[in-house]
């Protein structure tokens, strides 16, 4: 071997040790600059844990329970408005997200959409789930989601007086925009439908509005069996929340044709 080719082999001993080293810098650098950001990132959490329990106030304005106790956060609009409600979680889940909310809030069973989604998915072929994933859930299948629970469900069809009367939360089906959406109706009072929506929460709207988005007159009613309707329940539309709409109804009259008692 020729001292030539020594120092080549020598160097590429070299060169290739200098490679090991300096990956193995990079590789220490990266775990350095990992636990570091880790580090941070729990110092800030136990920093902003500390600060809470030090100062629990510090992010809502307090209010008074009944054992005058201040530890009691008063909640903002649509905190209210999702109260009770299960909210959807993806772009298609409406119609499950609707489902478990009857479930879970007039029937009090421990439900999720998540549960729903998967008893559904389950029953379908990867062409009608990739359908559904597009253009959402049929009342069939939250239908069959429930019956595959044990309960009794029934898909029909009402008039908006026969609406009124029911004694149950129904799923209806309505157009938002050209969108299909799937609602529960808790109950209807006076000039207004009153709504559990997966998206917004509680709300309500006026009787033709309703009408004209609802589809096809369509309901879906979910039934425990041997179980006697419930007496109470959070999605009943309580006593304020119909006040508020004769309220509304009294200012917008007065605004058109002036005040009804001088």
């Amino acid at each position: 071997m020729t001292r030539k080719q020594r120092l080549n082999i020598f160097e590429c001993k070299h060169a290739s040790a200098d490679s090991t080293t300096l990956a193995s810098s990079r590789r220490s650098m990266l775990l350095r600059l990992a636990v570091t950001g880790m580090l941070f990132q729990s110092g800030d959490l136990l920093l902003n844990r500390a600060h809470a329990e030090e100062n629990p106030f510090s992010t809502k304005a307090p209010i008074r329970n009944q054992a005058r106790d201040f530890r009691v956060f008063p909640k903002n609009r649509k905190e209210l408005s999702r109260q009770d409600v299960v909210m959807q979680r993806r772009d298609f889940s409406c119609g499950a997200a609707a489902l478990a909310t009857v479930f879970k809030y007039y029937w009090r069973e421990a439900v999720t959409e998540e549960l729903f989604l998967t008893l559904i998915a389950g029953r379908l072929s990867i062409a009608e789930l990739k359908e559904r994933v597009q253009n959402g859930l049929t009342l069939s299948d939250l239908k069959r989601a429930a019956e595959a629970v044990k309960f009794s469900a029934v898909i029909g069809r009402l008039t908006i007086e026969k609406l009124a009367d029911s004694k149950l939360p129904l799923i209806v089906g309505i157009t938002v925009n050209d969108y299909d959406h799937f609602v529960v109706v808790r109950g209807v009072v006076g000039e207004y439908v009153y709504l559990a929506d997966p998206i917004y929460g509680k709300q309500r709207v006026l009787i033709n509005q309703f009408e004209k988005s609802w589809q096809e007159n369509a309901i879906l009613a979910v039934i425990k069996p041997g179980a006697q309707p419930m007496k109470t329940s959070p999605l009943f539309v309580t006593p304020y929340e119909a006040s508020l709409g004769n309220l509304n109804n009294l200012v917008i009259r007065n605004q058109i044709t002036g005040p009804m008692f001088p």
